[in-house]
Protein backbone atom coordinates (compact mmCIF):
# COMPACT_ATOMS: atom_id res chain seq x y z
CA UNK A 1 0.00 0.00 0.00
CA UNK A 2 1.38 3.39 -0.66
CA UNK A 3 1.94 5.87 1.95
CA UNK A 4 -0.27 8.67 2.04
CA UNK A 5 1.31 10.44 5.55
CA UNK A 6 2.56 14.06 5.65
CA UNK A 7 5.48 16.04 7.29
CA UNK A 8 5.58 19.12 8.19
CA UNK A 9 7.46 21.42 5.93
CA UNK A 10 10.42 22.36 8.72
CA UNK A 11 11.25 19.12 8.61
CA UNK A 12 11.47 19.04 4.62
CA UNK A 13 13.15 21.79 4.29
CA UNK A 14 16.73 20.93 5.61
CA UNK A 15 16.74 17.88 3.64
CA UNK A 16 16.06 19.98 0.32
CA UNK A 17 18.33 22.71 1.23
CA UNK A 18 21.43 20.39 1.97
CA UNK A 19 20.77 18.44 -1.66
CA UNK A 20 21.29 21.69 -3.20
CA UNK A 21 24.05 22.88 -1.12
CA UNK A 22 25.46 19.86 -2.39
CA UNK A 23 25.05 20.48 -6.42
CA UNK A 24 21.64 19.34 -6.99
CA UNK A 25 19.50 21.20 -8.70
CA UNK A 26 15.85 22.23 -8.26
CA UNK A 27 14.88 20.67 -11.51
CA UNK A 28 16.67 17.24 -9.91
CA UNK A 29 14.81 17.61 -7.16
CA UNK A 30 11.53 17.85 -8.15
CA UNK A 31 12.00 15.18 -11.32
CA UNK A 32 12.44 12.75 -8.20
CA UNK A 33 10.07 14.08 -5.59
CA UNK A 34 7.42 16.49 -6.79
CA UNK A 35 8.54 19.01 -4.74
CA UNK A 36 9.37 22.41 -5.49
CA UNK A 37 10.71 25.59 -3.89
CA UNK A 38 7.54 26.73 -3.03
CA UNK A 39 6.66 24.14 -0.95
CA UNK A 40 8.61 24.82 1.33
CA UNK A 41 7.97 28.57 2.16
CA UNK A 42 5.52 27.67 4.96
CA UNK A 43 7.19 25.85 7.82
CA UNK A 44 4.00 24.70 9.01
CA UNK A 45 2.33 23.98 5.94
CA UNK A 46 1.97 19.60 5.59
CA UNK A 47 3.88 17.69 2.70
CA UNK A 48 3.89 14.18 1.47
CA UNK A 49 6.47 11.95 3.33
CA UNK A 50 6.73 9.76 0.62
CA UNK A 51 8.30 13.32 -1.43
CA UNK A 52 10.40 13.77 0.88
CA UNK A 53 11.45 10.03 1.08
CA UNK A 54 12.72 10.68 -2.60
CA UNK A 55 14.94 13.30 -2.02
CA UNK A 56 16.60 11.36 0.78
CA UNK A 57 17.30 8.20 -1.79
CA UNK A 58 18.49 10.45 -4.20
CA UNK A 59 20.95 11.94 -1.70
CA UNK A 60 21.95 8.27 -0.62
CA UNK A 61 22.08 7.54 -4.55
CA UNK A 62 24.53 10.49 -5.66
CA UNK A 63 26.72 10.12 -2.18
CA UNK A 64 27.52 6.74 -2.04
CA UNK A 65 29.82 5.58 1.00
CA UNK A 66 28.74 8.76 3.14
CA UNK A 67 26.89 9.14 5.89
CA UNK A 68 24.53 12.10 4.50
CA UNK A 69 21.77 12.00 7.14
CA UNK A 70 24.89 12.28 10.18
CA UNK A 71 26.20 15.09 8.01
CA UNK A 72 22.80 17.03 7.44
CA UNK A 73 21.76 16.59 11.22
CA UNK A 74 25.36 18.30 12.24
CA UNK A 75 23.46 21.76 10.49
CA UNK A 76 20.15 21.39 10.96
CA UNK A 77 18.24 23.99 12.34
CA UNK A 78 15.85 22.59 15.61
CA UNK A 79 12.83 23.91 13.71
CA UNK A 80 13.41 20.40 12.16
CA UNK A 81 10.81 19.60 14.93
CA UNK A 82 8.30 22.53 14.46
CA UNK A 83 6.92 23.72 17.41
CA UNK A 84 7.26 20.40 19.37
CA UNK A 85 11.30 21.57 20.16
CA UNK A 86 10.14 24.74 21.78
CA UNK A 87 7.59 22.72 23.84
CA UNK A 88 10.62 20.43 25.00
CA UNK A 89 12.30 23.27 26.52
CA UNK A 90 9.48 24.14 29.10
CA UNK A 91 9.66 20.54 30.05
CA UNK A 92 10.61 19.46 33.71
CA UNK A 93 13.42 16.85 33.00
CA UNK A 94 14.90 15.22 30.18
CA UNK A 95 12.32 12.25 30.60
CA UNK A 96 9.66 15.07 30.64
CA UNK A 97 11.02 16.75 27.47
CA UNK A 98 11.55 13.18 25.25
CA UNK A 99 7.66 12.28 26.10
CA UNK A 100 6.51 15.72 24.18
CA UNK A 101 8.09 14.29 21.21
CA UNK A 102 6.59 10.90 22.17
CA UNK A 103 3.18 12.31 22.46
CA UNK A 104 2.65 14.51 19.68
CA UNK A 105 4.69 12.82 17.05
CA UNK A 106 1.92 12.88 14.83
CA UNK A 107 2.50 16.37 14.60
CA UNK A 108 5.53 16.02 13.08
CA UNK A 109 5.12 13.26 10.55
CA UNK A 110 2.18 11.16 10.68
CA UNK A 111 2.48 7.55 11.09
CA UNK A 112 5.79 7.85 12.76
CA UNK A 113 6.30 5.28 15.66
CA UNK A 114 7.89 6.85 18.57
CA UNK A 115 8.10 5.35 22.22
CA UNK A 116 10.28 5.09 25.52
CA UNK A 117 10.53 1.92 26.80
CA UNK A 118 12.13 1.73 30.32
CA UNK A 119 14.40 -0.79 31.41
CA UNK A 120 16.05 -1.52 34.73
CA UNK A 121 18.97 0.25 33.89
CA UNK A 122 18.62 2.24 30.08
CA UNK A 123 16.00 4.25 28.49
CA UNK A 124 15.30 3.13 24.64
CA UNK A 125 13.63 5.50 22.64
CA UNK A 126 12.35 3.68 19.74
CA UNK A 127 11.21 5.00 15.92
CA UNK A 128 10.36 3.84 12.82
CA UNK A 129 8.31 4.94 10.22
CA UNK A 130 6.72 3.58 6.94
CA UNK A 131 9.39 5.15 4.68
CA UNK A 132 12.49 3.22 6.83
CA UNK A 133 11.88 0.32 4.53
CA UNK A 134 10.82 1.79 1.44
CA UNK A 135 14.43 2.25 -0.15
CA UNK A 136 18.29 3.54 1.50
CA UNK A 137 17.54 6.91 1.92
CA UNK A 138 19.15 8.02 5.66
CA UNK A 139 16.00 9.42 7.32
CA UNK A 140 16.53 7.81 10.62
CA UNK A 141 20.33 9.25 10.90
CA UNK A 142 19.08 12.54 10.29
CA UNK A 143 16.06 12.65 13.16
CA UNK A 144 18.35 11.15 15.32
CA UNK A 145 21.72 13.61 14.85
CA UNK A 146 18.84 16.19 15.08
CA UNK A 147 17.53 14.57 18.08
CA UNK A 148 20.89 14.06 19.81
CA UNK A 149 21.93 17.88 18.88
CA UNK A 150 18.64 19.15 20.13
CA UNK A 151 19.42 16.96 24.08
CA UNK A 152 22.46 17.79 24.33
CA UNK A 153 22.44 21.56 23.57
CA UNK A 154 18.90 22.57 24.39
CA UNK A 155 18.01 19.83 27.48
CA UNK A 156 20.63 19.25 29.46
CA UNK A 157 24.85 19.32 28.22
CA UNK A 158 25.26 16.09 30.11
CA UNK A 159 22.36 13.81 28.71
CA UNK A 160 24.17 11.71 25.81
CA UNK A 161 22.79 8.32 24.48
CA UNK A 162 25.02 5.46 25.55
CA UNK A 163 24.40 3.92 22.12
CA UNK A 164 22.39 4.69 19.21
CA UNK A 165 20.96 1.90 16.64
CA UNK A 166 20.03 1.32 13.26
CA UNK A 167 17.98 -1.15 11.38
CA UNK A 168 19.81 -0.19 8.22
CA UNK A 169 23.47 -1.18 7.14
CA UNK A 170 26.49 1.47 7.48
CA UNK A 171 26.79 4.36 5.39
CA UNK A 172 29.70 5.85 5.91
CA UNK A 173 33.05 5.87 8.05
CA UNK A 174 31.95 4.55 11.43
CA UNK A 175 34.19 7.44 12.97
CA UNK A 176 31.86 9.76 11.60
CA UNK A 177 28.86 8.18 13.82
CA UNK A 178 30.81 8.17 17.25
CA UNK A 179 32.08 11.65 16.62
CA UNK A 180 28.55 13.02 16.06
CA UNK A 181 26.84 11.04 18.61
CA UNK A 182 29.73 10.44 21.24
CA UNK A 183 28.19 7.00 21.21
CA UNK A 184 28.85 3.38 20.35
CA UNK A 185 26.45 3.30 17.15
CA UNK A 186 25.36 -0.02 15.31
CA UNK A 187 24.23 -1.28 12.24
CA UNK A 188 21.62 -3.86 11.31
CA UNK A 189 19.76 -4.13 13.95
CA UNK A 190 16.16 -5.26 14.72
CA UNK A 191 14.98 -1.15 15.46
CA UNK A 192 16.19 1.91 15.21
CA UNK A 193 16.72 3.52 18.76
CA UNK A 194 18.42 5.94 21.51
CA UNK A 195 19.61 4.47 24.20
CA UNK A 196 19.82 6.73 27.06
CA UNK A 197 21.22 5.49 31.00
CA UNK A 198 17.98 5.73 33.26
CA UNK A 199 19.47 7.91 35.59
CA UNK A 200 20.28 10.53 32.74
CA UNK A 201 16.51 10.88 32.19
CA UNK A 202 15.51 12.41 35.45
CA UNK A 203 18.24 15.50 34.82
CA UNK A 204 15.91 18.92 34.73
CA UNK A 205 15.42 20.93 31.99
CA UNK A 206 17.77 23.94 31.89
CA UNK A 207 15.17 26.10 30.99
CA UNK A 208 12.16 24.25 32.82
CA UNK A 209 9.56 27.02 33.74
CA UNK A 210 6.16 25.15 34.58
CA UNK A 211 4.67 27.72 36.45
CA UNK A 212 4.84 30.00 33.33
CA UNK A 213 3.64 27.10 31.18
CA UNK A 214 0.70 26.66 33.35
CA UNK A 215 -0.29 30.02 33.47
CA UNK A 216 -0.09 30.25 29.74
CA UNK A 217 -2.18 27.14 29.41
CA UNK A 218 -5.08 28.99 31.57
CA UNK A 219 -4.38 31.93 28.89
CA UNK A 220 -5.60 29.68 26.42
CA UNK A 221 -8.58 28.31 27.87
CA UNK A 222 -9.81 31.46 28.80
CA UNK A 223 -9.78 32.58 25.55
CA UNK A 224 -10.87 29.64 23.86
CA UNK A 225 -14.31 30.09 26.58
CA UNK A 226 -15.07 33.38 24.75
CA UNK A 227 -14.85 32.67 21.71
CA UNK A 228 -16.93 29.42 21.93
CA UNK A 229 -19.18 31.85 23.66
CA UNK A 230 -19.55 33.93 20.50
CA UNK A 231 -21.16 31.57 18.79
CA UNK A 232 -25.09 31.45 18.40
CA UNK A 233 -24.88 28.10 16.01
CA UNK A 234 -24.99 25.01 17.70
CA UNK A 235 -23.49 23.08 14.60
CA UNK A 236 -20.62 25.62 14.57
CA UNK A 237 -20.27 25.52 18.08
CA UNK A 238 -19.52 21.85 18.15
CA UNK A 239 -16.85 22.68 15.28
CA UNK A 240 -15.38 25.57 17.92
CA UNK A 241 -15.44 23.15 20.81
CA UNK A 242 -13.21 20.27 18.81
CA UNK A 243 -10.98 23.68 17.36
CA UNK A 244 -10.76 24.41 20.98
CA UNK A 245 -9.75 20.72 22.25
CA UNK A 246 -6.88 20.21 19.14
CA UNK A 247 -5.56 23.67 20.19
CA UNK A 248 -4.55 22.61 23.44
CA UNK A 249 -2.24 20.53 21.79
CA UNK A 250 -0.94 23.29 19.65
CA UNK A 251 -2.64 22.05 16.44
CA UNK A 252 -4.72 24.24 13.87
CA UNK A 253 -4.67 22.38 11.05
CA UNK A 254 -8.11 21.39 9.18
CA UNK A 255 -7.25 17.33 8.97
CA UNK A 256 -6.54 17.31 12.56
CA UNK A 257 -9.74 19.11 13.13
CA UNK A 258 -11.71 16.73 11.04
CA UNK A 259 -10.62 13.45 12.37
CA UNK A 260 -11.71 15.19 15.95
CA UNK A 261 -14.76 15.20 14.89
CA UNK A 262 -14.54 11.62 13.50
CA UNK A 263 -15.40 13.08 9.79
CA UNK A 264 -13.44 13.75 6.42
CA UNK A 265 -12.00 17.49 5.80
CA UNK A 266 -14.40 17.40 2.58
CA UNK A 267 -17.43 16.70 4.53
CA UNK A 268 -16.46 19.27 7.38
CA UNK A 269 -15.70 22.38 4.87
CA UNK A 270 -19.11 21.55 3.17
CA UNK A 271 -21.27 21.77 6.75
CA UNK A 272 -19.32 24.65 7.59
CA UNK A 273 -19.62 26.37 4.00
CA UNK A 274 -23.45 25.66 4.27
CA UNK A 275 -23.26 27.96 7.60
CA UNK A 276 -21.87 30.47 6.05
CA UNK A 277 -18.30 30.32 7.24
CA UNK A 278 -14.66 28.30 6.10
CA UNK A 279 -12.85 25.60 7.98
CA UNK A 280 -9.94 28.32 7.67
CA UNK A 281 -11.88 31.01 8.97
CA UNK A 282 -13.03 29.28 12.18
CA UNK A 283 -9.27 28.39 12.49
CA UNK A 284 -8.04 31.54 12.47
CA UNK A 285 -10.67 32.72 14.31
CA UNK A 286 -9.18 30.66 17.10
CA UNK A 287 -5.79 31.76 16.60
CA UNK A 288 -6.47 35.15 16.59
CA UNK A 289 -8.34 35.12 19.86
CA UNK A 290 -5.77 33.16 21.43
CA UNK A 291 -2.85 35.68 20.35
CA UNK A 292 -4.85 38.44 21.41
CA UNK A 293 -5.15 37.17 24.71
CA UNK A 294 -0.94 35.63 25.13
CA UNK A 295 -0.34 39.05 23.71
CA UNK A 296 -2.08 40.94 26.53
CA UNK A 297 1.01 39.46 28.93
CA UNK A 298 4.02 40.80 29.01
CA UNK A 299 6.22 38.19 30.34
CA UNK A 300 5.35 36.42 27.51
CA UNK A 301 7.93 36.79 24.19
CA UNK A 302 6.21 36.76 20.47
CA UNK A 303 8.52 33.71 20.01
CA UNK A 304 6.81 31.96 23.14
CA UNK A 305 3.69 32.72 21.55
CA UNK A 306 4.39 31.49 18.14
CA UNK A 307 5.02 28.39 19.20
CA UNK A 308 2.04 28.02 21.44
CA UNK A 309 -0.25 28.90 18.19
CA UNK A 310 1.19 25.85 16.79
CA UNK A 311 3.79 27.78 14.47
CA UNK A 312 7.25 26.61 14.23
CA UNK A 313 8.59 30.49 13.07
CA UNK A 314 8.24 33.74 14.71
CA UNK A 315 7.80 34.86 11.03
CA UNK A 316 4.99 32.96 9.75
CA UNK A 317 2.93 33.79 12.78
CA UNK A 318 3.79 37.74 12.55
CA UNK A 319 2.68 37.48 8.65
CA UNK A 320 -0.28 35.64 9.46
CA UNK A 321 -1.60 37.64 12.65
CA UNK A 322 -1.27 40.96 10.04
CA UNK A 323 -3.48 39.15 7.72
CA UNK A 324 -5.60 38.56 10.50
CA UNK A 325 -5.92 42.36 11.90
CA UNK A 326 -3.76 44.66 9.87
CA UNK A 327 -1.30 45.57 12.38
CA UNK A 328 1.62 43.43 14.04
CA UNK A 329 2.10 41.56 17.04
CA UNK A 330 4.40 44.48 18.75
CA UNK A 331 1.76 47.27 17.89
CA UNK A 332 -1.18 45.05 19.26
CA UNK A 333 0.65 44.55 22.25
CA UNK A 334 1.06 48.19 22.42
CA UNK A 335 -2.21 49.17 21.85
CA UNK A 336 -3.69 46.78 24.61
CA UNK A 337 -1.18 48.45 26.95
CA UNK A 338 -2.38 51.85 26.67
CA UNK A 339 -6.20 51.09 26.97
Amino acid sequence: MADESTLLASAAAPVVMYALARGLTMDDITAASGLRREDLIDADARLPSARVGAVLRLLAARFPGEAVGVHMAQAAPFSFFGPLAHAARYAGSVRDALAVFVRNRNLLAERLHLALIDGAQEVVLEMSHPLDHSGPGPGPELAFGVGARFVRECVHPRCRPTRVEFSHPRRGPLATYREHFAAEVLFERPRNAMVFAADALALPVQGADPVLYRFIQGHLELARERLLQREPDPALTRVRAAISVNAERGEYGGEALAKRLGTSLRSLQRLVQGHGSSVRQLLDDAREADARALLGDPRLSVEEIAFLLGYSAESAFRRAFKRWTGETPASARRAARAV
